[in-house]
């Protein structure tokens, strides 16, 4: 990774950990590259991942492989970053969803909450 897009990623994730807050329950974890970034009108974003997390909240009935995320948030901007950061380097990120759902077209998916890039 040359050293703007590490400088990028740092402010990125640096922006992130500020907007979420501690304590934050998760229903799923995965590490595994992020093999597509979506962005779906003007609100909402999904990350397919390499693989899907063993486990996922009742209210999930997308696509296995996807978190999706409210892009008109700070948080969600955030989010966006990191995921476009992760995928753009192809290293193994860790998502790792909550015990929510996000509505992104027909598809209900679980709600990410964090991003790590590795």
């Amino acid at each position: 990774m040359n050293s703007k897009l590490k400088v990028f990623a740092i402010g990125c994730a640096v922006a992130a950990a500020a907007s979420l807050g501690a304590g934050v329950a998760s229903a799923s974890s995965v590490w595994d590259k992020i093999t597509s970034v979506t962005v779906t009108g003007t609100n909402f974003a999904t990350i397919i991942m390499g693989s899907a997390p063993s486990s996922r909240p009742g209210c999930h009935t997308g696509p296995t492989q996807a978190y999706a995320f409210d892009i008109s948030t700070t948080k969600g901007k955030a989010l966006l970053s990191l995921a476009q950061a992760g995928y753009l380097s192809k290293n193994n990120t860790i998502a790792t969803g909550g015990t929510t759902c996000t509505t992104v077209g027909t598809n209900v998916i679980e709600t990410l909450q964090s991003l790590e890039l590795r």
